[in-house]
């Protein structure tokens, strides 16, 4: 039988696992303070995949006001391809759209993967570029995702690609 994946809230105890996520996943890796830190911001929502008790992929955003911006979507190379992705933003956009948000912003950098797996959640080049951060990464892709449109649970199951499952716990019940 297949472990289940749990989405949850992150916690102060999962910092070392996230911060082992993120050093597999990305070329320059947040540090482990980088996280600490983020579990002490009030605009940060973080939460964690973990099977068997191990964390093996994580979502972040900061919800300011009446805008989101995604800081990282990461899951382990070996558990990619099960949706674990999909289920992290999904949570994550509901997170935002409960405190009002319409529309959350992702900074996709020059992965073309990245872009891949975020035009396949729905999002789309972004309507406005935030100017520091094209000056900081000129070769940044900037995207958005309106939050006022179709679930991400929703455009999965339409099109066929949803992996979710009961365990996902975000209370929507879609799939």
């Amino acid at each position: 039988m297949a472990s289940e994946i749990i989405i949850r809230r992150m916690t102060v105890e999962d910092v070392d696992g996230v911060a082992a996520v993120e050093a597999a996943t990305f070329p320059t890796p947040w540090s482990r303070d980088a996280f600490a830190s983020e579990m002490k911001n009030v605009a940060a929502r973080y939460l964690v995949a973990e099977k068997d008790g191990k964390v093996i992929g994580y979502a972040g955003a900061w919800i300011i006001l009446d805008e989101s911006h995604i800081t990282n979507i990461a899951v382990l190379k070996d558990e990619r391809g099960q949706g674990i992705g999909r289920r992290l933003f999904s949570v994550i956009c509901d997170a935002a759209r409960a405190t009002g948000v319409e529309k959350l912003y992702i900074s996709a950098h020059s992965s073309k993967e990245s872009q891949a797996a975020y035009r396949a959640l729905g999002c789309v080049p972004a309507q406005e570029a935030d100017p520091v951060r094209m000056e900081k990464e000129p070769c940044d892709v900037q995207m958005e995702y309106d939050l006022k449109g179709v679930h991400p649970h929703e455009k999965a199951r339409f099109s066929g690609a949803c992996s979710l499952h009961a365990a996902v716990r975000c209370g929507r019940g879609l799939c």
